[in-house]
This record gives structure tokens, sequence and C-alpha cells, in this order.
């Protein structure tokens, strides 16, 4: 036997490439998401007292993630102004995650109350969660 040839179909081909692709796409999705907390994480360490809160151990993510860098989240906090917007965009990020409203009292971040009938309006929106760049084709 000089060489065994391997011999495939067509349809063997179009199965191997349609399971590659699929395979791609989805770690690309997953990657896309953790470029997503990657971007909210380094956001939150420029606000003092705002932020993720990790655990030993942590809460589990997907293989896949956990290859990409990406570990769980217990908790995050985020300061006293920031838009119900950015909390959905954090709290679709980070789904794990207990998302907690928190203000400055005595030095230390404490968890906001709701607000009560009388109370002052709470200040405007401060804080704005920059976009992950995004690599766009300069082709046309």
């Amino acid at each position: 036997m000089r060489g065994m040839k391997l011999r495939f179909s067509l349809r063997t081909l179009f199965i191997v490439v349609a399971l590659t692709g699929a395979a791609s796409a989805f770690v690309a999705h997953e990657n896309r998401i953790v470029q997503e907390r990657k971007a909210i994480d380094q956001w939150a360490e420029k606000i003092p007292f705002c932020g993720a809160g990790y655990t030993r151990p942590p809460p589990p993510v997907s293989w896949v993630r956990r290859l990409l860098g990406d570990v769980g989240v217990e908790s995050f906090t985020v300061p006293r102004g920031v838009s119900e917007r950015e909390k959905d965009r954090i709290k679709a990020a980070f789904p794990e995650a207990q998302i907690t409203d928190g203000y400055y009292y005595g030095g230390s971040l404490t968890p906001m109350p709701p607000p009560m009938p009388g109370d002052p309006p709470r200040p405007p929106v401060i804080f704005e969660i920059d976009a992950p760049t995004r690599r766009t084709s300069s082709a046309q």
C-alpha cells in the first residue's frame, strides 16, 4: 500500500464547512460579550466605589468565555447618576451579577434606597460608559 487516498464527498465538505462556520460564529459572539464586559469593567475602575464584586469561587461563565479571559461577577455597584439605559447595558452584560445603586455616605458606598414621596429629585446623569472600539472596514 503506497499511500492511502482520502476520499470524501462534496456533501461531507459542505457539512464540515458549515460546522466550522457555526463554531466560529459562536466564538465571535462570545468574544463580543467578553469585550463588552471588559469595557464596562474598565469604565467602572475610573469611578471610586464603583464596579464589579468578585468572589471565590466566581459565578460560572461558559468555558469559551473563560478561555477568552472572562470571569464571573457576583455583584456590580453603579454610582448615583447613571442613566437607566446604562444600567440596562450593565445588567445585560453581567446577567449573573446583582446590580445595586450606590451613593457616598460617610466615606463608603452604601446601597441607595428607593425614592420616597417628597424626596428631592435625583441628580442628572453624569456617567456614560465608553463604547468598545469596533473595527470597521475602510473598503467601500
